[in-house]
């Protein structure tokens, strides 16, 4: 540090000397000038580059050399004034102001004047003094200089970038807080020093440092500024005492604010994961000329090994890419990274040489071709190629021709020399294997599927409401071909549904023994079709991938003819069943279904998007829901031995419910040791009644019991066209137990726990809670009801009061869109114990920006009798409610 502040203040001396320098001889204006008046122009140097600062001496002697008398004026003008600028004398008060422009005026000291040039520009700054001769009048005597001002780093001591070391070795990848500590190999200290004109430290700026993150620009400061310009991906800048994040992590910066304190500011340069050279510029400004200044260094990331190919890896998306005969994409970006032995990026080879050969393995069997741009700048193609890398990386295209299935790429390098232009010495490779698709259907999958009524995603068709209202369920069937691609975008896949004819749920033509022939029309199976009855136009439907997965035989057919109770035809021949190559006739094992829609309809087509995913709207009506139905999607598949596929899937579903269901019971609660009559209802979320719903029941200790006389675990029996089920339970508890037990009925991931109590125990029970309340259209007010039960343990207890009060709605609503929440209370129990509390709302879940707001509200209950009980209101969305984004599941 010594020897640097040295050398600063050595070069401050060299500005000041007057007598030192080569520079312009004088010169005469006039030819009566009088004899021995000379001025001689002394730049520092003759050479210099922009943004520096260059010293310039002026000597102006008469008569045998004498010198001028102290205080003759002396004018130094620069030319032209775009290459630099000139100022004069300092100023003996460090505050004040500097003048500097095209031309300066300094009185002589001694016979010497002092001045700086400032350059700017790249080109030649020509310096002209001139003397008014005192005893001459107006006569004026002139010198010139010039000093060649060409491109390089700024020269200035006033700005000043004092390095511990510029050469760092490269960070293997480890995180900023394991590189960065005092006394890290991969970090150098860096000190700014900044100096005023007059040579003076300046005394201070400000506080620098703050910043916002990992590899930001950490600016939070007042003074110099210090930033990484070329080589952003080998050097990063560290301010220590504000280098840390609010998690304790250490901030690496691309730039910092810099406060100086007694003309100096210290931070860090720390090393990245990249070999390469960085350029640290740092900048401020001069306090008495106002002169923005620079100053710049190179550091050199290294990490030892030769700068020669020690590794190379192709690279490609994962985008499907289809032979040239399908509507699909049928190119391919390809990317070949080529690093040194040590993981850094392998310098540009000289202009004209190639230094990768990329290639297809085992050539263009199907005019597939590679495409690129080579040393040269030309285009070149074929299954062989070479390419120049540029900071590391080659880039070519890869065209797809006639073949179909994997295909493999090979990049070469040359570790010898970096150049494959004259042949490849010590070859480095690497291979990539991807598949070409030939676009033809082969597997066909209905995605949206669920066996539980609670796990399916419904909702109103736009414009239905009341008893006649209709649901829209979004069914999606992906396509592949034979080695797992998408197929392309807009191929055509076809759906139908069979939800009739059935009874209690079971379809009345269906059966496990269905034997469709290969390759023809006729259908075996014991399906009663004569007096089903099945008719031309039916559905067909066989669940071939049930046995053996014999997709071939997964089938969606037309019945064209009945020919008997246990024979039809259909209008397209079954499918050969020989994806093996060989037809296989496995006989009359697969379960089949005969019928056709009646309730529910479906989207007829469809077309796959990018991902071969075909969509279709699944409507029925809400008086359905629970009810079984086979959905069927059918798409046109590529030929097997000169024979036409038809790739179907079939899925058995239920219309759904729309979001989880919610469980009653009347009454709500049980009198331990004696049967119960219990009236259980499943309504969906929207209170429609779901039937064919089985619930799961099991009793919690201490109670034991049964229902329907069956021990637990079990069913229930299916719930009606009203979603309803009545259940005789019996419910045990031992006489004089203080525990209380319970019945628990559950429908997928819903559950609803009766209570059993002792006889004379009074209870209140509320249900359901969380009560939901859907989305509305502002200032829409709809309604709902809390079900509030009161049991004195020998059974219900009419003519109980129940009180309370309800919370706001929170969060607070946007000012446009308040929140409507009231419970009409008090009510009084009826003969059954029960109570409905009507609840009206609106804007329970609104649109504020680009936030959905969920409000919550709590109802406080109490009773006559002393009992106490709370109830959630909660905003629920579902399908159809407008808001951005949808839900997850929703028809579009």
């Amino acid at each position: 540090m010594r020897v640097l502040t040295k050398a600063l203040f050595g070069a401050f001396a060299s500005l000041a000397l007057a007598a030192c320098g080569g520079g312009g001889g004088g010169g005469n204006d006039s030819a009566f000038q009088p004899q021995g008046i000379t001025v001689n122009v002394s730049p520092a140097g003759t050479a210099s580059t922009p943004f520096s600062l260059v010293g310039v001496t002026v000597r102006v002697t008469g008569e045998r050399g004498a010198p001028l008398a102290d205080g003759t004026s002396v004018r130094l003008q620069v030319s032209p004034p775009g290459v630099g600028l000139v100022s004069g004398a300092v100023s003996s008060d460090p505050s004040a102001a500097i003048p500097i422009g095209e031309f300066v005026n300094v009185p002589l000291s001694g016979g010497l004047a002092n001045f700086r040039l400032h350059t700017r520009a790249v080109g030649t700054a020509t310096l002209t003094a001139s003397v008014v001769d005192p005893n001459a009048g107006q006569r004026t005597v002139t010198g010139t200089a010039t000093v060649g001002v060409a491109a390089g780093a700024p020269q200035d001591p006033r700005l000043v970038l004092q390095v511990q070391s510029l050469n760092l070795p490269i960070n293997p990848n480890l995180t900023a807080n394991q590189a960065v500590f005092f006394g890290s190999p991969y970090i150098a200290e860096v000190t700014l020093v900044q100096r005023r004109l007059d040579g003076s430290l300046v005394p201070g700026t400000g506080t620098g440092g703050g910043g916002s993150g990992a590899d930001q620009f950490c600016n939070g400061g007042t003074g110099a500024g210090a930033a990484v310009g070329s080589g952003l991906n080998s050097l990063a800048l560290w301010l220590p005492a504000e280098g840390i994040d609010d998690d304790g992590n250490i901030r690496l910066c691309r730039s910092v604010t810099l406060g100086i304190n007694s003309g100096r500011s210290v931070f860090y340069a720390v090393a990245l994961d990249q070999q390469g050279t960085s350029t640290l510029a740092a900048s401020g400004t001069d306090p008495q000329t106002g002169e923005a200044l620079q100053a710049i260094v190179e550091f050199r990331v290294s990490n030892g090994a030769p700068q020669l190919p020690g590794t190379v890896v192709i690279r490609t998306d994962n985008a499907p890419i289809y032979i040239s005969s399908v509507n699909g994409n049928r190119s391919k970006q390809v990317e070949v990274d080529v690093r040194d032995g040590g993981g850094s990026l392998v310098p540009n080879p000289p202009a004209g040489v190639d230094n990768v050969r990329l290639e297809i393995v085992g050539g263009g069997q199907g005019g597939e071709r590679l495409r690129g741009v080579n040393g040269a700048g030309t285009v070149v193609q074929g299954d062989s190629i070479t390419l120049r890398s540029g900071n590391g990386l080659a880039n070519a295209a890869f065209e797809a021709g006639t073949r179909a299935g994997p295909v493999t790429l090979r990049a070469t390098s040359d570790r010898a020399d970096n150049n494959v232009t004259n042949g490849i010495q010590d070859a480095v490779t690497s291979t990539r294997q991807f598949n070409v698709s030939d676009g033809q259907l082969f597997g066909l999958k209905i995605q949206t599927v669920s066996e539980s009524v609670s796990e399916n995603v419904a909702g109103p068709a736009p414009g239905n409401s009341g008893p006649t209202a209709t649901y829209r369920m979004l069914i999606t069937a992906r396509g592949v071909d034979r080695i797992g691609t998408p197929v392309p975008a807009n191929t055509e896949i076809r759906f139908g549904l069979v939800d009739e004819p059935q009874v209690n749920g079971q379809f009345t033509m269906a059966n496990t023994n269905g034997n469709p022939q290969e390759n023809g029309t006729l259908f075996t199976g014991s399906g009663n079709f004569l007096s089903g009855p099945a008719g031309p136009g039916d559905t067909l439907l066989v669940l071939g991938e049930n046995v053996n997965d014999d997709r071939d035989l997964e089938s969606a057919r037309i019945v064209a003819s009945v020919v008997s109770n246990d024979q039809l035809t259909v209008t397209q021949p079954f499918n050969p069943n020989d994806v093996s190559g060989t037809s296989v006739d496995r006989g009359a094992v697969y379960p089949f279904v005969v019928g056709r829609a009646r309730d529910g309809s479906i989207s007829a087509q469809g077309a796959t998007d990018a991902s071969g995913v075909a969509s279709a709207i699944l409507t029925y009506p809400t008086s359905r829901l629970g009810k079984r139905v086979y959905v069927w999607a059918q798409g046109s598949g590529a030929p097997v031995n000169g024979r036409q596929r038809l790739v179907s899937d079939v899925a058995e579903m239920v219309f759904a419910a729309a979001g989880p269901p919610v469980i009653t019971a009347t009454p709500s609660s049980l009198t331990a040791n004696r049967p119960t009559g219990v009236r259980v209802c499943v309504r969906d979320a929207s209170g429609q009644p779901v039937a064919g719903a089985s619930l799961s029941f099991a009793f919690n200790t201490p109670a034991t019991g049964s229902i329907n006389g069956v021990a637990p675990p079990g069913l229930t029996p299916p719930t009606g066209a009203d979603g309803c089920v009545l259940l005789n339970v019996l419910a045990n508890l031992v006489p004089g137990a203080t525990a209380q037990g319970q019945l628990e009925l559950r429908l997928g991931t819903e559950v609803l726990e009766i209570p059993v109590v002792q006889q004379g125990t009074r209870i209140l029970t509320i249900g359901p809670s969380p009560v939901p309340v859907f989305a509305t259209l502002p200032n829409q007010i709809l309604g709902t009801s809390i079900a509030v039960c009161v049991n004195d343990g020998g059974g219900p207890s009419p003519g109980v009061t129940i009180g309370g009060s309800c919370t706001a709605p929170s969060p607070a609503a946007p000012v446009t869109l308040q929140p409507v929440l009231n419970a009409v209370l008090p009510q009084i129990t009826g003969s059954d114990g029960c109570a409905a509390i009507p609840v009206t709302y609106s804007n329970m879940i609104v649109q504020d920006g680009v936030n959905i707001v969920a409000r919550t509200s709590t109802c406080n209950l109490t009773t006559n009798a002393g009992l106490t009980g709370t109830v959630t209101i909660q905003g629920t969305r579902r399908c159809g409610d407008g808001l951005t984004p949808a839900l997850v599941g929703c028809p579009p």
